[in-house]
């Protein structure tokens, strides 16, 4: 059987590739998880966290390596006060990207001769 091939025509304007609204929240939503789950893997490192969390749950404590313990502690509140401009940063450049290549589609998109063109 002889089937059909569209012929891509001159006179047809291809739509841009948008993306959409929601996977922009998508994208947000798995930035902003990734660094929740990064800042809940060191708050658990953190010895005064663990032991709380053992008490409420009736478990007994680890003995605990006070440098281990403090570097841990250090470096989650180094987490905690630079993870919300991170992921903004992070955030406003995954944007950024997204905005600079929707707009490279609609450049190719656009026809060369536009002072000839007919509105």
């Amino acid at each position: 059987m002889n089937q059909h091939k569209p012929v891509d025509s001159p006179f047809l304007v291809r739509q841009p590739v948008r993306i959409g609204f929601g996977t922009m929240m998508i994208l947000l939503f798995m930035v902003v998880s990734a660094g929740v789950g990064l800042l809940l893997y060191y708050a658990m490192r953190v010895p005064a966290i663990t032991s709380e969390i053992n008490a409420w749950l009736g478990r007994p404590n680890a003995p605990i390596d006070h440098a281990e313990g403090r570097r841990a502690q250090v470096i989650f509140a180094l987490f905690v006060y630079t993870a919300p401009l991170a992921l903004g940063m992070l955030v406003y450049a995954m944007h950024f990207v997204v905005n600079w290549v929707d707009r490279l589609s609609r450049q190719s998109q656009q026809p060369e001769d536009e002072q000839f063109r007919m509105d």
